[in-house]
């Protein structure tokens, strides 16, 4: 997951992913933008360039 380029269809974001976690209840998360996103929120982006 990490560098890869994920949207967030609510915000509107996409980005490359810099870092990932692991909630303590098992839940993913990315950072992207300066923002955490659940995993299971993003989507491919529509083009793979920024």
């Amino acid at each position: 997951m990490l560098n890869m380029i994920l949207h967030h269809a609510q915000s509107g974001i996409t980005g490359k992913v810099e870092a990932v976690s692991v909630m303590p209840d098992g839940k993913a998360i990315a950072y992207i933008r300066d923002r955490w996103f659940v995993a299971e929120e993003l989507g491919p982006a529509k083009s793979q360039r920024l």
